[in-house]
């Protein structure tokens, strides 16, 4: 239920219109993911604790988690780059190559044989943290995003900000 009541402000008239609208923005974010947890995952997600679980299970049909995510990662893809513009040659690089590879890891993860060792999924998981570096350095390369939530706000970064207060604010 957090997310029902997370776009709300924390106190009457103490949020101004930017503030709701950023809280709305994460608050339809996680329910969305939610959802789409929902649509994907077997019966496991609790709708309260301890309560009722819900799942359709689409992990076990491998073409319809491709026909299903493709378009996301597509749409995402070119939200991504509609709203952003690479400000060197590194920037348009490191995206591309980042881009690349983890579109070859998610098509090709629905096909190998299981791991042979929990040591092997370990190492494979912390490798993955590399992922984190990376997306910062194609960020550095990157331009301010632009108006995205409001276009009074100033084309300095301010979005940014928001965002950044409200997640620690939630957190």
């Amino acid at each position: 239920m957090y997310e029902a009541f997370s776009a709300a402000p924390r106190r009457r008239g103490s949020a101004d219109l930017q503030e709701q609208g950023v809280t709305a923005l994460l608050g339809a974010l996680v329910l969305s993911h939610w959802v789409l947890d929902a649509i994907a995952h077997r019966p496991d997600l609790p709708l309260w604790p301890g309560g009722a679980v819900v799942g359709l299970g689409l992990w076990y049909s491998i073409p319809g988690a491709l026909i299903l995510e493709s378009p996301l990662l597509l749409d995402d893809v070119w939200l991504y780059t509609s709203i952003t513009r690479a400000t060197s040659r590194t920037g348009t690089w490191s995206l591309v190559g980042l881009l690349g590879l983890t579109t070859a890891i998610w098509v090709s993860q629905p096909w190998p044989p299981p791991a042979p060792s929990a040591g092997a999924v370990a190492g494979t998981a912390l490798a993955l943290w590399i992922l984190l570096p990376w997306a910062r350095w194609i960020e550095q390369g990157q331009g301010d995003i632009p108006r995205l939530m409001n276009p009074r706000i100033p084309n300095t970064g301010a979005f940014k900000e928001a965002v950044h207060d409200r997640a620690v604010t939630v957190l």
